[in-house]
């Protein structure tokens, strides 16, 4: 009896360890399982966590400026564009403006002319130094979109031609934009609208770059600006030399309307300046406060012709015109300032051959209201150019075009020079 007990007992511990070993397989194998689901959640939440990033990141590029250029790189906040252009121009001048490597001959400075038909007839010269490169940035912001762009041309210092033909780089643009403001060297608030399409600038031509802090207006069709601007007082003396005092202690104000519509677009600029002289001749100080206006504009007539105009006018043009081809004051022998007052315009014309070739015609003017006691024979009175131009863009981004130019040049004392220049132009942007 007491065998038959022992030996149940042990049955029974074995049945009984039995189960305990299933149950402990059971509640492991569902351990397991649990923790393969958690690891399954876990890596769900995060995929769905990147992808609300990643629809985030996107829904914040979808909305910003798009930028033409070579290649475009990004990150998680910031997109860098690359681009440039490559431009080869040739130049046959009669009479030549400079001479050599030049950069009145390479350039159009109708500031420089020759007088009395000085200066050697049918000078070629090559370049290319309008060749340009710069870099883009956008980040989207909680305060809008942050835009920034450095250019560089290579127009800077000139260099030899016996060998090779360098050119110094020089900056061109340096800002950075963001909530309707601008901060940093980039073209003047005073330029127009619809300029003239031509391959050198017109003599009336309205363009600066330098330093400005402007905010912009965007309305329904246009949009507003008010700008201050970097100052500089250019004054003639009595001996007709040039003297930039750099004693300016106010901004350049600015403000331009530019409207659009159906039939064009046009602006409307506004200008005034402190020009003023400390201590330039003698120990003279002077100063003046002057104004001026520019309207400028474009208007389609037929197909994808147009009609371009411009007009400035004032008593604060100065440097913002062609190259500061006239000075914003005389200084006389006592260091009082007599401000000019300057007026010219442009017309000119498009008109479309097909949808790869157009021309352009253009017309323009810049005259100077000098105020001299003595009359220097070095000072301009009047700049006149007419232009004529046939451009061919056979494939995207490229250009090849031929502009005849006609320039003179008048100055106080009477004498007068002129200028007739062929142009050949090869560009291509990337």
């Amino acid at each position: 009896m007491k065998k038959s007990l022992i030996t149940l007992f042990f049955l029974s511990s074995l049945i009984y360890a039995n189960d305990i070993n299933q149950e402990l397989a059971e509640l492991k194998s569902q351990t397991q399982k649990l923790i393969e689901r958690i690891n399954f959640l876990e890596q769900l939440q995060e995929t769905k966590i990147s992808k609300e990033i990643e629809v985030k990141v996107k829904e914040k590029f979808q909305n910003m400026p798009k930028s033409k250029g070579i290649l475009e790189l990004k990150n998680a906040d910031t997109t860098l564009s690359i681009g440039g252009r490559v431009v080869i121009d040739i130049m046959q001048n009669s009479p030549s403006v400079g001479g050599g490597n030049s950069a009145s001959d390479l350039s159009f400075v109708a500031g420089s002319i020759p007088i009395n038909e000085d200066g050697e007839n049918d000078q070629l010269n090559f370049s290319a130094r309008d060749t340009r490169f710069w870099l883009k940035t956008r980040t989207p912001t909680d305060y809008g979109i942050l835009q920034a762009l450095v250019e560089t041309d290579f127009a800077g210092s000139l260099g030899s031609e016996r060998v090779v033909t360098p050119h110094q780089p020089r900056l061109r643009h340096a800002y950075i934009n963001i909530n309707n403001f601008t901060i940093g060297q980039t073209f003047s608030t005073f330029m127009g609208v619809g300029n003239s399409d031509t391959l050198r600038s017109p003599v009336d031509v309205i363009h600066i770059r330098q330093p400005v802090l402007r905010w912009t207006k965007k309305l329904k069709k246009g949009n507003f600006h008010i700008a201050l601007e970097s100052p500089e007082s250019t004054l003639t003396k009595s001996d007709g030399k040039r003297v930039a005092p750099d004693d300016d202690k106010l901004p350049d104000f600015i403000a331009k309307y530019v409207r659009k519509g159906r039939l064009g677009v046009g602006s409307i600029s506004t200008i005034i300046r402190q020009i003023k002289n400390d201590k330039a001749v003698g120990d003279i100080k002077d100063n003046k406060i002057g104004s001026a206006v520019h309207i400028a504009g474009k208007i389609k007539t037929t197909g994808f012709d147009n009609f371009r105009f411009g007009f400035v006018y004032g008593n604060a043009v100065g440097r913002y015109a062609f190259w500061n081809a006239f000075n914003s004051a005389n200084i006389d022998i006592n260091g009082k300032i007599s401000l000019n007052t300057m007026i010219g315009g442009h017309l000119a014309y498009q008109h479309w051959w097909s949808d790869k070739l157009r021309s352009n015609i253009n017309y323009s003017s810049l005259e100077s209201e000098n105020n001299l006691n003595i009359v220097p024979s070095s000072v301009n009175k009047r700049l006149q150019s007419y232009h004529i131009n046939l451009l061919w863009t056979p494939i995207e981004n490229t250009q090849f075009g031929v502009e005849f130019i006609k320039a003179l040049r008048e100055l106080e004392n009477g004498s007068e020079g002129e200028l007739n220049r062929w142009f050949f132009n090869a560009r291509y942007d990337f």
